[in-house]
C-alpha cells in the first residue's frame, strides 16, 4: 500500500461561493432560532461588516457573491433588524490602529526573541575573546 497522501485540493471560486453562501445560511438560522435581528448600521443599512465576522468570511463576499447578497436582503425584509452595536472585540479588529497596534507587538516579540538569541551567542562566545584579543595583539594564537 502507498503512504503518499495527495496534495490538497485547489478549491474553485464557485466551491468557495458555496461554502460561503452555507456559512451566510448557518448564521440567519441561528438568528432566527435565538430571535435575534439582522444588526443594522447607524445609518440603517445592514451591517455587513458584523454579518461577515460572524459567518468567519470578508465583507467583500457579501457584495460580489449574487446569492449571499440576495440572501441578505431576504434576510432583512423577514427577520428585521437592529442598530445594536456590534461586541467591542469585533469592533477591534474593524479599527485600523488596532490592526497597527497588533503588527507592532508582533515585531517587538521577535524582536526581543531575536534579542535574547543574540545574548545566548555572545555569553557562548565570551571565553574567546581574551583569546582573540591576544591573537590580534600578538600575532600568537593561544591553545585552550
Amino acid at each position: 500500500m502507498d503512504d503518499q497522501t495527495d496534495p490538497p485540493k485547489s478549491r474553485s471560486g464557485a466551491e468557495i461561493g458555496a461554502e460561503n453562501f452555507g456559512k451566510l445560511q448557518d448564521y440567519f438560522a441561528q438568528l432566527e432560532r435565538e430571535g435575534g435581528q439582522v444588526p443594522f448600521t447607524k445609518e440603517g443599512r445592514p451591517n455587513l461588516s458584523a454579518i461577515a465576522l460572524s459567518c468567519g468570511f470578508d465583507r467583500q463576499v457579501l457584495y460580489s457573491n449574487p446569492r449571499c447578497k440576495e440572501l441578505v436582503q431576504a434576510k432583512v425584509r423577514s427577520i428585521g433588524g437592529t442598530t445594536e452595536t456590534i461586541e467591542p472585540t469585533a469592533k477591534a479588529m474593524f479599527d485600523p490602529k488596532d490592526k497597527r497596534i497588533r503588527e507592532l507587538e508582533k515585531q517587538v516579540a521577535d524582536l526581543t526573541e531575536r534579542l535574547s538569541q543574540a545574548e545566548k551567542e555572545l555569553a557562548a562566545a565570551r571565553p574567546y575573546q581574551r583569546l582573540y584579543q591576544h591573537a590580534c595583539e600578538t600575532g600568537r594564537t593561544l591553545v585552550p
